[in-house]
């Protein structure tokens, strides 16, 4: 059976959504603790949330797989954590590319906000928040998940479901998130609903 996998990386929360390809799901929220200032503390807390991902993934025969990119302004008050994030990043994604030849798209943060919530304001005062994402998955999927890491990982899943072709797009919006991440554009399904 095919998998769509979607990935939130994170040390407070990474989020990991496994969709099968009849829509059922698994979601976990992996963490850590705390930085530490010595280095070798460090790369073990970061090899643990490796570890733990890999898996969970490891002999599925996944279609295609998303992973939040980088936010490079959100975290700019602290670039230590940030640098840590990105180490974290890199090896997440070295691992994943030896668990098959798949497609693993990257996804930028206002991307995965306009695919769920249908607008991908990052800041201002249409900001999408962790709970419009949540709210953003019940409506979309009618799965209720109350972790914020596992709503974003959800979306991803079903982001990277349907760029591998598993789901089809419920709105142009979301096959504009298609074209986006593959560079294949996707015309949403006509059926009754939509006429």
């Amino acid at each position: 059976m095919k998998h769509a996998v979607g990935i939130d990386p994170s040390f407070s929360g990474c989020g990991v959504v496994v969709l099968d390809e009849r829509g059922r799901h698994v979601a976990k929220t992996f963490s850590t603790g705390s930085r530490g200032p010595a280095i070798r503390a460090r790369i073990n807390r970061i090899n643990e949330l490796v570890e733990k991902v890999i898996s969970l993934l490891d002999g599925l025969d996944i279609a295609g797989l998303c992973i939040e990119g980088y936010a490079m302004s959100a975290n700019s008050s602290n670039p230590a954590g940030y640098c840590d994030l990105i180490e974290l990043g890199g090896l997440i994604r070295a691992d994943l590319c030896t668990l098959g030849d798949f497609p693993i798209w990257e996804v930028t943060t206002g991307t995965l906000k306009m695919f769920v919530v249908g607008r991908g304001h990052t800041s201002g005062p249409r900001k999408v928040t962790k709970r419009d994402m949540i709210d953003g998955v019940l409506e979309q999927w009618g799965v209720g998940l109350g972790d914020h890491n596992q709503a974003d990982a959800y979306g991803l899943a079903a982001l990277a479901g349907q760029a591998a072709g598993m789901f089809c797009p419920k709105s142009a919006i979301q096959s504009k998130a298609i074209e986006t991440i593959s560079g294949r554009e996707i015309h949403p399904e006509k059926t009754i609903a939509t006429l």
